[in-house]
């Protein structure tokens, strides 16, 4: 009987306002800061993030982290880190394997190219061939591409 297969994402979180670090941060006065504690708690992993900015959100960083929670809050709190006033939408996605965080991070790089990131995806990128493009070519003269 094989195993069952294990994700390499065992949890994540979609869209999410960088604004619950400082309302985390506020809470340390009031009641329910242990709550609003316990449900960031799955942040305490390793994993990968994507920072979002603009509106529409879109993809402006993605990197990985030890621990993602210390990684973000670091991020949206402390106003002499990198990249403090340009973010305010993040995606986390929980990652125990570093192996898996690397292809993720990559994957993510890849597939979004946000404007931030410097590093290059390590993956073997498949050259498109002449008729491939031929075709694309023919796909772009026939629609036209209006500026938002």
């Amino acid at each position: 009987m094989r195993a069952p297969r294990q994700s390499i994402v065992t949890s994540y979180a979609h869209m999410w306002p960088r604004s619950v670090f400082a309302a985390l941060a506020q809470a340390k006065t009031s009641g329910n800061r242990e709550a609003k504690a316990d449900a960031l708690s799955f942040l305490d992993n390793p994993g990968v993030y994507v920072l979002y900015r603009g509106d529409p959100p879109t993809p402006y960083y993605v990197g990985q982290g030890g621990r993602l929670r210390s990684l973000l809050k670091r991020r949206a709190l402390n106003p002499r880190s990198l990249r403090f006033l340009s973010w305010n939408f993040f995606s986390a996605f929980v990652v125990p394997n570093k192996a898996h965080r690397n292809d993720l991070e990559a994957i993510l790089i890849a597939v979004a190219d946000p404007m931030e990131n410097e590093a290059k995806p390590q993956l073997a990128e498949q050259k498109m061939p002449k008729w491939v493009c031929d075709l694309l070519r023919g796909v772009c003269s026939h629609h036209h591409f209006e500026a938002a």
